[in-house]
């Protein structure tokens, strides 16, 4: 990737009141991987080629198992979301994933309130098979 990139600053800048808000903390995994950490969840952001993702881990269930979160919102609450039916042009891949970073923040402050309160009522109605953290994501949930 490119070395002027970084999620971990595209994340700051474009969900920095979600971070303040409910008092989770950043931790850089790499270039493209962060965790935003809470005492009660931790979730992973993940950006690759296909765009940037969110996995949710419950830490106070073991064995931890991941959610992805935009895949619940957008089956389970797509009334609350603003669904663009075109992306803005980018031209480079940081816009590309600053876009979707954005995206994703505004679909959390709109849908996602109990989830970010640390809510684990939510994973009841999750339909989709859970997913294993990486051996190096479950040293740092």
């Amino acid at each position: 990737m490119n070395s002027n990139f970084s999620l971990e600053e595209i994340v700051k800048r474009e969900m920095g009141d979600i971070i303040t808000t409910y008092r989770l903390t950043i931790h850089a995994v790499g270039d493209s991987e962060v965790l935003l950490k809470s005492h009660e969840y931790t979730i992973d952001v993940v950006a690759d080629r296909d765009g940037v993702s969110l996995v949710y881990f419950d830490k106070r269930n073991k064995p931890v198992k991941g959610y992805n979160i935009f895949r619940f919102l957008a089956d389970k609450r797509r009334n609350q979301l603003d669904l663009a039916k075109t992306q803005p042009i980018t031209h480079s891949y940081a816009e590309f994933i600053e876009l979707q970073t954005r995206s994703l923040a505004n679909h959390l402050r709109k849908a996602a309130q109990d989830i970010l309160s640390g809510s684990s009522e939510w994973i009841k109605a999750y339909s989709w098979p859970a997913l294993p953290p990486t051996s190096e994501i479950v040293s740092l949930i």
